[in-house]
């Protein structure tokens, strides 16, 4: 963005637009998207006169400090922001050049039509030799017996390596694949530094994987799939400790009144448990795709709104059912209306916070989890 101020002021505009940020990447000489647009015959040269005969010159002297944006290069900047968040990255110049090709009513987009070029087309080829980036990297990290936090700071470690790497050999050659072919090899072998990696680990995070390979998201789970078998593994939770409980009171008393009551206590438990896990926690999945925008859902607060008040009803109905089971009684509820009532504010409000705080950091795991590296010549892309 400081070159595409820097451009602006070159104009004596006021503000920075699209055309500005599309001058800007053409002027970094290391991004994927400037040698992009130079195979296709767009230079600075070119884009420069372009913006002068669209836009013009203002010879008003400008103002001390950083330029504000035009609304539509707000936009540009936001959608860059949302496509990075994805993956949990920092948006760079190339995320910048996606939203530069989504808006195709801006000056930047209006000049690259007029050069013929098709948005999708240059789209995908930046997308191609961004993922291929992405792709060595998680061939490295995926195999790695550690916890999900430490592998995202492998991760995050490797990219930056990684990137810079690329960025030196761009810096050098016109040719991205060739580029990307290079920094590959210097990258080394994904696999092999994988293992050298998880040398390097202790044990807790061996235990670590375990435990969230077991009773976590299993890729490529849908949602659905993913509710339903948390909602298993609390049904036979609770048959286990309940078992447990049950037997205990029967070995000391017997089977008496308060003993049938306890086993009571245990089936209505059962009943009312799984249904409410599996409803919950797909739709929290919902609520925080809905949210937050992902690749596979687009941000809709008003849904996510929605969603919020079905997590806070199914736990209100939940408390109630419990409460009818238990008392096999249907006005047995009233009784835990008070208690339904909080339980609800506390299971929406938790769903809420859950999603805004921890929503971006899961689908951005889940988003890397379903990069598919088996299909990868290692190492670097081919044409």
């Amino acid at each position: 963005m400081k070159l595409a101020d820097e451009e602006a002021r070159g104009f004596g505009h006021q503000h920075v637009g699209t055309e500005h940020i599309l001058l800007g990447l053409i002027n970094d000489a290391s991004s994927i998207g400037a040698k992009i647009l130079k195979s296709h015959g767009i230079d600075l040269a070119r884009v420069r006169l372009e913006v002068e005969n669209r836009v013009g010159r203002d010879p008003v002297a400008i103002s001390i400090g950083e330029l504000s944006l035009t609304p539509r290069a707000k936009q540009v900047v936001e959608y860059a922001v949302g496509d990075a968040s994805n993956l949990d990255l920092v948006a760079d110049v190339d995320h910048l050049f996606f939203g530069l090709l989504h808006d195709r009513d801006g000056v930047a987009a209006l000049i690259l039509l007029g050069a013929g070029l098709q948005p999708d087309l240059v789209s995908r080829e930046v997308r191609s030799v961004m993922v291929s980036k992405y792709k060595i990297v998680e061939s490295a990290v995926r195999s790695i017996q550690a916890s999900m936090s430490r592998k995202r700071t492998i991760r995050e470690e490797l990219l930056a390596h990684l990137t810079f790497t690329v960025e030196e050999e761009l810096s050098r050659e016109d040719d991205c694949v060739t580029a990307m072919n290079e920094a590959a090899r210097r990258f080394g072998d994904p696999a092999e530094l994988g293992r050298e990696l998880e040398a390097t680990l202790r044990p807790s995070e061996r235990i670590a994987c375990y435990l969230e390979r077991r009773f976590g998201w299993k890729p490529p789970e849908s949602a659905a799939r993913l509710s339903l078998r948390l909602a298993a593994q609390a049904f036979c939770l609770i048959a286990i400790v309940c078992s447990l409980l049950v037997a205990g009171v029967a070995s000391l008393d017997g089977w008496q009144p308060h003993g049938m009551k306890t086993l009571w206590l245990t089936f209505a438990l059962l009943v009312v448990v799984p249904p409410w896990q599996f409803a919950s926690a797909l739709l929290y999945f919902k609520l925080r795709d809905s949210l937050l925008g992902a690749c596979w859902a687009r941000k809709s607060p008003p849904r996510a709104i929605v969603l919020n008040l079905l997590i806070a009803l199914v736990a209100l109905g939940s408390v109630l059912g419990f409460g009818a089971v238990a008392a096999w009684d249907v006005t047995g509820a009233v009784e835990f209306l008070s208690v339904g009532c909080g339980i609800a504010l506390v299971a929406a409000g938790g769903a809420f916070v859950q999603a805004w705080c921890w929503g971006r950091t899961e689908i951005a795991d889940a988003t890397w989890a379903c990069l598919t590296i088996k299909g990868l010549q290692s190492p670097g892309i081919t044409q």
